[in-house]
């Protein structure tokens, strides 16, 4: 006997599997985006501190990723970058996570982007 009308629990559960996935998605994807433009940012400053030599202090590479961090609204603080010189290297990394909300619970996304180059 086929019914008419009647909706498919299939249907209704793959709806519900793809309207997770999009919220999930919705909630992920700009923290993503935000995290992979420090990254660049964190990459940009290596490259012109080992330019530039002393010319870029560690305090100022510290205050500029501040204030990036700032901007894209992560919270990275002060002591969250570490920068090393040594060996002929520069080494810029900056460890901190952001917490998402998905479902009712609260999941920190973790990030250390790191770059390192010689200085010149």
């Amino acid at each position: 006997m086929k019914r008419t009308g009647a909706m498919n629990f299939g249907c209704i559960i793959g709806t519900l599997l793809i309207a997770a996935a999009a919220y999930a998605a919705w909630r992920v994807i700009p923290v993503k985006v935000k995290a992979a433009e420090f990254e660049k940012t964190v990459e940009s400053l290596a490259l012109q501190a080992a330019g530039q030599g002393a010319a870029l202090s560690n305090e100022r590479i510290i205050k500029l990723l501040v204030e990036k961090a700032d901007e894209l609204e992560l919270p990275v603080t002060e002591k969250q970058i570490t920068i090393k010189r040594s060996g002929g290297f520069i080494r810029v990394e900056a460890e901190y996570s952001v917490p998402v909300n998905l479902f009712g619970y609260e999941y920190n996304m973790r990030f250390a982007p790191y770059y390192e180059n010689p200085l010149f």
